[in-house]
């Protein structure tokens, strides 16, 4: 990103407009899209058909079933503002930022110990599995952001790529492997993508076998619900993602079995036991037990929808909320009865890698 594009950020930065830069999966061409006001419409996420622009839902916002959506009231692609519009921002008011909450980082003992005793639960049978989730951080002098957009793009090209600010949500960037859902070209596509493992040393057990499994009977489940019965599968296979490996299936259906369906098939999917746990109800409750953090946008949805004839929808992983002199890492993992606290922990700390690479080359 050059130095007049991260100029133009931090303008929209300064008058507290919403903005989001983002780069699609193997593709090249970087998007821009903002509002000339700060207002962020909340809708449900059933009414999202005829909504135009990029949708943002937090966590907790998507299981509650509303998502928020910047509308693209400028609309991006060559990085360029006419002199006439960036007069136009340069006479809006600056706005300061509203203060985000800190929030809360568990140490490597405390998340241990939730972690067990979550396994511990898991071993009644009550639930199959919960995604607990932590936040770790690393201390930093001021980050060019747009540097820090440029170099994660850079890196991981075939992930959805993205920094975006939000009033009173703050700044957020992250690089994503997991598709919610994907309408281009007469299909729908949806990703199963679950179980982790380094990706320098492939080796599958029957725990993360078990963990995609999970998720994969969920969606094809929740799409029978749907009245969706005409779709292919194809995997499990093997995704790399950054340092870490995860196993992924794809679902193909056609999009006139998703005609009028869309909002409602979101809606029932996410948050996915990929990201919350089965049951998903009684994972739900128990998260907020144990979390002692807001996951804030974590694992919630994001992408550009309905904009110039693309709708793609990522889960918010491997994303961090950028402060002034920290970045707030959210990482987290499947929890089943046959995980292991400490490898849980070490997945965490790879995860936390896609970012903190990243960052120590700044």
């Amino acid at each position: 990103m050059s130095e007049n594009n991260t100029s133009f950020l931090q303008l929209f930065s300064r008058k507290g407009l919403p903005f989001v830069v983002f780069r699609l999966p193997n593709t090249q061409k970087l998007i821009f899209i903002a509002q000339k006001n700060s207002t962020l419409k909340e809708i449900k996420i059933s009414k999202i058909d005829s909504v135009i622009g990029f949708l943002i839902a937090g966590f907790e916002q998507a299981n509650a079933g509303s998502t928020y959506f910047i509308r693209p009231d400028i609309l991006l692609s060559d990085g360029v503002l006419s002199s006439k519009l960036q007069n136009e921002l340069e006479a809006l008011p600056d706005i300061p930022e509203m203060p985000v909450s800190a929030g809360h980082f568990q140490t490597k003992s405390a998340y241990l110990k939730s972690v067990q005793k979550l396994i511990d639960k898991l071993k009644s049978g009550e639930l199959q599995k919960v995604v607990l989730s932590r936040v770790t951080h690393s201390e930093t002098v001021m980050i060019d952001k747009g540097e820090l957009f440029t170099k994660l793009e850079q890196k991981y090209p075939e992930a959805f790529v993205y920094l975006m600010h939000l009033p009173r949500m703050g700044t957020w960037v992250g690089a994503t492997p997991e598709t919610l859902l994907k309408l281009n070209k007469g299909f729908g596509k949806i990703a199963a993508l679950a179980g982790t493992t380094s990706a320098d040393a492939i080796l599958w057990t029957d725990k993360e076998k078990e963990e995609q499994q999970m998720v994969t009977d969920y969606i094809e489940e929740t799409l029978v619900k749907e009245g969706i019965s005409d779709f292919q599968k194809f995997g499990p296979f093997t995704l790399k993602a950054g340092n870490v490996a995860h196993l992924k299936t794809t679902f193909q259906i056609p999009f006139i079995q998703l005609k009028g369906k869309v909002g409602g098939l979101i809606t029932r999917l996410h948050p996915t036991p990929a990201v919350c746990g089965l049951p998903k109800n009684k994972a739900f409750d128990l998260i907020q037990q144990l979390e002692e953090h807001d996951r804030e946008l974590y694992t919630g949805f994001l992408g550009p929808w309905n904009l110039k004839g693309k709708s793609q929808l990522f889960v918010n992983l491997r994303c961090a909320r950028l402060e002034k002199s920290a970045v707030r890492i959210f990482v987290g993992g499947g929890i089943t009865a046959s995980s292991n606290a400490a490898a849980e922990w070490e997945e965490t700390e790879n995860k936390a890698q896609t970012l903190l690479s990243v960052l120590k080359k700044l």
